[in-house]
């Protein structure tokens, strides 16, 4: 969430710097670059790296395996 807060916004897109809303002059307006759904993205991105993960351990395992048994 760093790039979101150095550019004044909150998760939601909205600015945190300025007015807050229900001050007068103050205009709330989402980020193109923020999802409604951002946090379901980034726990599906979450969960496929942890797979990749697990899968990466795996094959490592199996290849170090493979290859202590030569010795």
């Amino acid at each position: 969430m760093g790039w979101l807060s150095a550019r004044g916004l909150d998760a939601a897109g909205r600015n945190i710097e300025g007015p807050q809303a229900g001050e007068e002059g103050a205009t709330v307006e989402p980020s193109p670059f923020v999802t409604a759904d951002y946090q379901e993205q980034q726990e599906a991105r979450k969960d496929r790296m942890l797979e990749r993960a697990d899968k990466a351990s795996a094959d490592f395992q199996a290849t170090y395996n493979s290859l202590a048994c030569r010795e």
